[in-house]
């Protein structure tokens, strides 16, 4: 799985960096109404805060925080299972259930430049409207997935 996330990123910043003909010189800045970034600023940013973002879900930062700041790491019944006992197996359970949410991240960001691209030629065949709608309810759907897996992965302690 760690090698699929890593291609999709890879794919994620190739998609950025190919496109980047295709961007105006002035990419509008998403939810700040009058500015923008020079379209290799907006491509730099993207790529850059994807990936800080899967830093921070990545494995090797949940086995970091597992060992040395446990308070850290927000799991149902904490106490219980990241008690010293349980502890190794319970983040390498967590760190298998943070690849699919990863990999759902970066489809986020790559859905995120698509739409900068379609608004940045309305000449180009455009997604019906409503599709925008599903944006949040997909996002809800997919959190609410994610956090009952989570709960059974951690349950009441016995």
């Amino acid at each position: 799985m760690r090698l699929a996330v890593l291609c999709a990123w890879l794919a994620l910043v190739a998609l950025l960096v190919l496109t980047l003909p295709l961007l105006p010189a002035r990419v509008a800045s998403p939810g700040h109404a009058g500015q923008a970034l020079p379209a290799l600023g907006y491509v730099a940013l993207l790529a850059g805060t994807s990936g800080a973002v899967l830093a921070l879900m990545s494995a090797p930062l949940l086995g970091w925080l597992g060992r040395h700041a446990p308070l850290l790491v927000k799991v149902p019944h904490r106490r219980y299972w990241l008690a010293p006992e349980r502890r190794d197996a319970s983040i390498a359970r967590l760190r298998a259930r943070m690849w699919p949410m990863q990999l759902y991240v970066l489809l986020v960001f790559a859905f995120v430049h698509l739409h900068v691209l379609w608004h940045a030629h309305p000449e180009w065949p455009q997604a019906p409207g409503r599709i925008w709608a599903l944006v949040l309810p997909v996002h809800v759907v997919v959190a609410a997935v994610w956090s009952i897996g989570l709960r059974r992965a951690f349950p009441k302690p016995p």
